[in-house]
């Protein structure tokens, strides 16, 4: 089967998610223009800086995933899930991320 891909960017901007464990979603949004069969995504790039002085991280995860929406027209949405707790709640991010979201078709 052939395969394209597309690399889409979220851009997140500045968060300060209170210093718990709770995972963030960020989604983007695809069309192709013909039936896939299967889809997936990969992290391509991503930025993850502080806007203050203060730099006490306890947990940092991303991950993502591919959500086919419409297989006969191809849409495909991208999940980008991030998870961030810092030491006492009061450290400010800013953030984006590029991902790659890849397609098989007939």
């Amino acid at each position: 089967m052939p395969t394209t891909f597309v690399t889409k960017t979220i851009n997140i901007g500045t968060r300060n998610p209170n210093g718990n464990e709770n995972a963030l979603d960020f989604f983007t949004e695809h069309t192709f223009g013909r039936r896939i069969t299967r889809a997936a995504t990969a992290l391509n790039g991503f930025r993850f800086k502080f806007t203050n002085s203060d730099h006490h991280i306890e947990t940092l995860q991303v991950d993502s995933d591919a959500i086919i929406d419409d297989a006969a027209r191809g849409t495909v949405t991208a999940r980008f899930q991030l998870m961030y707790a810092d030491k006492n709640a009061d450290d400010p991010v800013n953030m984006w991320a590029t991902v790659v979201i890849f397609a098989e078709y007939d």
